[in-house]
């Protein structure tokens, strides 16, 4: 299935290609569509994709065109036709995944620019095989984190520009009463931390566990929801179920799995607990601070970019520790003034830093520069 593919018609317009490496509903996708339904007029998006999903039916909701095509290695000269078939000004990676980078020779077989998205933080072997980096005419990076991850790769050092979220949609609080607290059958008015992410290592589920264990000794009535995907490590899945279904737990944990509407849980939540080890810049953290949710998280990555320590949450060293992340959780909702005040300033900071529109403004900009270069 596609979405309309004519050319763009009206004065001025450029067809932009944006290349995802899968139609899964992640993290760089939701950016990627928040990107897209914001960009100005004149900046008219088509997307490549490799096969159905979660993303394309998104898209064709929004009627944004894309097609479905081949993005291994095979699929470079069918990429190449797409850009020249729709007369593309610029190509734009989604991130630095092997699609990406086929795209990138595709684009420049047209001579046509290419932007990466970087949302990653760069490992050893991905800076080996990123020979081709350098030929990228430019990269925006979720982070500072996420830019100084790859060194001297590129050309020219990666813009940055932060993710951005909806304030519409994580809207200001309503409160502990609705419809989604009653669903979980937690009781109206027990303290709710939130935890988002799939589950696997890097999101440190586990530590998340011992830190609510931690925490219950000053909190008892505490419960905490763990939400998102659990096809990414069914052994560490089956890890995190074992480590929830103890006695001294009592049934206070819920793992959700993915779940759709994730403001629905912010709204009913307390405080956001952010315990990954490795995140360039996470959407979850946005969320929370755009929710009025204080967050307390380790202090890696963009994380430390994002969240201000003492203002709108607590910050962690890491690896941190089940004590210390329970402290400063039970700090947070013993002290309903405290959270209350680091909830407007969270928001407050979101609205400054993190909003959508400035994200795809910034982006927009970038992509305009790069083709009058």
């Amino acid at each position: 299935m596609s979405g309309s593919g004519a050319p763009a018609s009206h004065r001025g317009a450029r067809r932009i290609l944006f290349v995802t490496h899968t139609s899964e509903w992640i993290g760089p996708n939701v950016s990627l569509l928040e990107l897209l339904t914001r960009l100005p007029s004149h900046l008219v998006p088509f997307v490549a994709v490799p096969s159905a999903g979660r993303l394309t039916e998104e898209l064709a909701e929004r009627s944004l065109p894309f097609e479905r095509v081949r993005l291994d290695k095979y699929g470079i000269l069918p990429l190449a036709n797409l850009i020249r078939r729709h007369e593309a000004a610029l190509v734009y990676g989604n991130s630095v995944h092997g699609a990406s980078r086929n795209a990138l020779i595709a684009a420049k077989l047209c001579r046509v620019p290419f932007i990466y998205h970087l949302r990653e933080i760069a490992s050893a072997a991905q800076r080996r095989r990123g020979r081709l980096f350098g030929w990228a005419d430019g990269a925006v990076a979720v982070s500072r984190a996420t830019a100084d991850s790859y060194g001297g790769a590129f050309r020219v050092a990666p813009v940055v520009i932060y993710n951005g979220v909806s304030l519409e949609r994580f809207g200001r609080r309503r409160g502990h009463g609705d419809e989604t607290r009653q669903s979980l059958g937690i009781p109206a008015r027990a303290p709710v931390i939130l935890h988002v992410g799939n589950v696997y290592a890097r999101k440190g589920q586990l530590q998340a566990v011992d830190a609510f264990r931690q925490l219950r000794r000053r909190v008892p009535e505490a419960h905490m929801v763990l939400a998102g995907r659990l096809d990414r490590d069914p052994d560490y899945v089956s890890a995190v179920r074992e480590a929830i279904d103890q006695p001294d737990i009592g049934g206070r944990v819920l793992l959700l799995g993915l779940w759709s509407g994730i403001e629905r849980l912010m709204a009913t939540s307390d405080v956001l607990l952010h315990t990954a080890t490795q995140d360039p810049h996470p959407r979850a953290v946005i969320e929370a601070m755009a929710s009025e949710l204080p967050v307390v998280a380790l202090d890696v990555d963009g994380v430390g970019e994002t969240v201000v320590d003492g203002v709108t949450g607590y910050l962690i060293k890491p690896p941190g520790t089940a004590v210390e992340l329970g402290d400063a959780l039970a700090r947070v909702l013993e002290n309903e003034q405290l959270r209350a005040s680091m909830g407007e300033a969270g928001r407050g900071r979101v609205a400054q830093c993190f909003s959508a529109g400035a994200t795809a403004s910034a982006i927009a900009d970038f992509i305009d520069r790069t083709i009058g270069a």
